[in-house]
């Protein structure tokens, strides 16, 4: 998948699943509020997809200028299989 694709399947999910995207986003920024920097799985914990949404959204919740790629971790989700994750802060 090339990053056009990428960006136009992001791009269509924003469409689609606006509604949960923009209660993950609230979640992320409370979770990040004090500076520590966050994971997908962070938000997760605390804001699942629901059931007939695909995981693979949750990619999109730190699409934007807010946000800050700061470091790579394992994910400890035993679906991802220790893949590595980004953490996220928000811009100061």
């Amino acid at each position: 998948m090339t990053f056009h694709d990428r960006d136009s399947a992001l791009d269509a999910l924003e469409i689609a699943r606006s509604k949960y995207l923009a209660e993950a986003r609230h979640h992320a920024a409370i979770l990040a509020k004090d500076g520590r920097a966050i994971s997908v799985d962070d938000v997760r914990r605390v804001c699942p997809p629901p059931q007939n949404i695909d995981g693979r959204i949750m990619g999109a919740i730190f699409r934007g200028q807010e946000w800050e790629p700061v470091a790579f971790f394992n994910s400890g989700r035993r679906t991802c299989h220790n893949r590595p994750i980004r953490l996220f802060k928000l811009k100061q």
